[in-house]
């Protein structure tokens, strides 16, 4: 069986744009894992850095109950330390959290 010139071309045409939507679709998959990717990573930062400010906080109650209990002020330690943190570590987490509420 014998191809005329414009089967041909027309093979080659169709070949040619079968590559170029199959390079478009691979690019749009990449790109939308890569995000996909990014916002999972993002909630793991917004859980983890949720984890820490409650560890903060519990350290906090432990040192306020230690005083309270002995009313000896080296039981503030772990509360003022924690104290320095809990405003920075809510503050990340609130960035964490709007860039997750933007996407």
């Amino acid at each position: 069986m014998k191809l005329g010139n414009r089967s041909i071309y027309f093979l080659l045409i169709f070949s040619i744009i079968s590559v170029l939507a199959s390079a478009v679709i691979t690019h749009y998959n990449t790109v939308e894992k890569r995000r996909s990717t990014e916002l999972v990573m993002r909630r793991y930062q917004a859980i983890a850095a949720s984890e820490y400010l409650l560890s903060l906080m519990k350290d906090m109650e432990t040192g306020q109950r230690g005083y309270v209990v002995t009313k000896d002020s080296e039981f503030l330690e772990p509360y003022n330390k924690a104290k320095d943190l809990v405003d920075e570590q809510i503050d990340s987490l609130k960035n964490y959290l709007v860039v997750i509420q933007s996407n």
